[in-house]
């Protein structure tokens, strides 16, 4: 039986069983060893049903989210059909036709929140692009003509495989 990791609470799973052993009559120590979980964590549980009758967590204060389920079909909509687009792009497409905009923020989150990987950042200007170019031109002097057949140049590192199965990999220095 599992236990939410980011909330470190117990789940529902776990929580039913020891109200109903509880309430059998079982003790706080039996209870923790049956089910593997603190014996604090059972007293707490119990101390809180006593109080409030209810064995599901108190709702928690803060800001209600303003993204609801059918915003995250919509994002996941636009991320299917536009996967390459940067952030900003996505952000600005799902923001064209909405009453409500969100923040590219708040956008980052709901990827995270549904587990899609995040966009990188598309360069901004111009230089950008050229000092990364001058970057390969750079380290292709160094390769041979055989290597250059399976030089991979990403947004983090250039990658080249040699004949022999090793990986060249040269970081962006800062400029």
């Amino acid at each position: 039986m599992s236990r939410n990791a980011s909330t470190k609470q117990l789940s529902m799973e776990i929580r039913v069983p020891i109200i109903t052993k509880w309430k059998n009559g079982h003790s706080f120590s039996m209870i923790a060893d049956s089910l593997s979980v603190p014996r604090s964590a059972v007293a707490t549980l119990v101390r809180h049903y006593k109080k409030t009758g209810m064995i599901a967590p108190s709702p928690r204060s803060g800001r209600p989210s303003t993204f609801k389920t059918i915003d995250l079909w919509k994002l996941s909509r636009i991320l299917n059909l536009h996967h390459h687009d940067s952030i900003v792009k996505i952000h600005q497409r799902y923001n064209c036709d909405m009453e409500n905009p969100v923040s590219v923020s708040t956008i980052r989150r709901m990827l995270k929140k549904v587990e899609r990987i995040t966009p990188k950042k598309t360069l901004r200007k111009p230089v950008h692009h050229t000092k990364r170019l001058q970057l390969v031109q750079r380290h292709i002097k160094k390769l041979s003509v055989c290597d250059l057949g399976e030089l991979i140049v990403s947004d983090e590192s250039q990658l080249g495989l040699s004949d022999m199965n090793t990986v060249l990999a040269w970081r962006r220095s800062a400029w």
